[in-house]
């Protein structure tokens, strides 16, 4: 299906349910660039749009330029697509199957239950900075064994003891399951849920790339005003 200028006379009233992802990029030019993505469940009656757009907090933000991202921080959603289909410098779209979509939205939702757990961190180079990859692993060994302790003392009553060296020892039953995150970004979150769409796809680790990577893989690009118009999503 095309998403040209010439098909909107066909395009613009749809008969059937149709599914598509959407990509909004901002590209890396003047300031951050920033990337996300939607799911789009179109209907005759009503268009449903689920939205993922990771980012930083303005205190998240400071701390990540000071440290060129070596230091993770935690991440936010924002609550809809208006602002970035605002920021956009393109808009791009794919339409996929009933099942593709269902995947995408499952895992737009453990991205959003991932966030809400503490479990992504936003570093803005993401793992292309390998002191963001171990600062994560540094917070990873530390929430570790707090709660492997925490355990042992809900088991026992009491804390772990230490051997004659000052390292605390524990018995197979109160070693926790490992909780890990790593640093992510914008990109990395279209990615996966590109990728788990089950639509083969790299990261391309810089907003502007995603373009023409997304292009490869039959996303085509749509202008704004027929996406607004179309799918009457403002």
């Amino acid at each position: 299906m095309s998403y040209s200028k010439i098909d909107r006379s066909t395009a613009s009233v749809p008969v059937n349910t149709k599914y598509h992802l959407f990509a909004f990029v901002k590209d890396t030019t003047d300031g951050p660039g920033h990337v996300s993505i939607s799911s789009v469940k179109e209907t005759p009656e009503q268009n449903k749009i689920k939205h993922t757009s990771f980012f930083p907090s303005l205190i998240g933000s400071f701390i990540n330029g000071l440290s060129l991202g070596s230091v993770p921080v935690p991440g936010r959603l924002a609550s809809d697509h208006q602002e970035d289909l605002r920021e956009a410098e393109h808009v791009l779209v794919k339409e996929i199957d009933s099942e593709q979509y269902q995947r995408a939205k499952k895992a737009q939702k453990n991205f959003s239950k991932e966030v809400s757990a503490g479990k992504r961190a936003y570093s803005v180079f993401g793992s292309l900075n390998p002191f963001a990859t171990l600062m994560t692993s540094f917070f990873n060994a530390q929430k570790n064994a707090y709660a492997t302790a925490e355990k042992h003392k809900r088991i026992h009553g009491f804390h772990p003891v230490e051997d004659h060296c000052g390292f605390h020892v524990y018995d197979n039953e109160s070693h926790s399951a490992p909780a890990t995150f790593g640093p992510d970004n914008c990109a990395s979150s279209v990615t996966y849920v590109v990728a788990e769409a089950g639509i083969p796809f790299s990261n391309p680790l810089i907003p502007t790339l995603f373009t023409p990577s997304l292009e490869k893989q039959g996303f085509q690009k749509i202008d704004k005003e027929e996406f607004i118009q179309r799918f009457k999503l403002k």
